[in-house]
């Protein structure tokens, strides 16, 4: 009985359900702390998009938020979505540049401070640490445009 409730316990405890998963579908595991429903991994959905630094990114996704994420030093950003709906939301996805290793549990709860932000730090498909940064917004919601004014900044301290 006492291996079974500690089994339990860490069940509880590690909300990465699918530490493979696609982009949107691991913002959606970080936020709602179960597993994806299966999907493609873009939205498929009418949206409008351009060109940011030679990448497409969604249209609303501000070009000072970008920078300012961009600007942070050892990360690189491997994805972003301004968020569509309750399934698909905001986030953004990043790993480390250098190879120092990084505590994934403390990363998530200094980015969790603001108590909408939900994160999950593990080792994604590449191998390396990947921070999914993600809340349960989309756009055109009261807090998005705060939310990602925020972002960076919050990264930043939070690293």
């Amino acid at each position: 009985m006492k291996l079974y409730n500690k089994y339990l316990k860490q069940l509880q405890e590690n909300k990465h359900f699918t530490k493979n998963s696609n982009a949107p579908c691991a913002a959606y595991e970080a936020v709602y702390e179960k597993k994806c429903p299966h999907r493609s991994g873009r939205f498929l959905g009418s949206h409008g998009e351009k060109t940011w630094n030679g990448i497409t990114v969604d249209e609303h996704l501000e070009d000072k938020w970008l920078n300012d994420l961009s600007r942070i030093k050892n990360i690189e950003m491997r994805a972003s979505c301004e968020g569509h709906n309750k399934d698909w939301l905001t986030f953004v996805i990043f790993r480390f540049a250098d190879n120092k290793s990084r505590d994934p549990k403390n990363i998530e709860n200094q980015l969790e401070k603001d108590g909408i932000t939900k994160v999950s730090a593990h080792i994604g498909r590449a191998g390396e640490l990947r921070v999914v940064v993600s809340t349960k917004l989309w756009y055109g919601q009261p807090g998005w445009k705060e939310w990602w004014e925020s972002l960076a900044s919050k990264i930043k301290e939070g690293i």
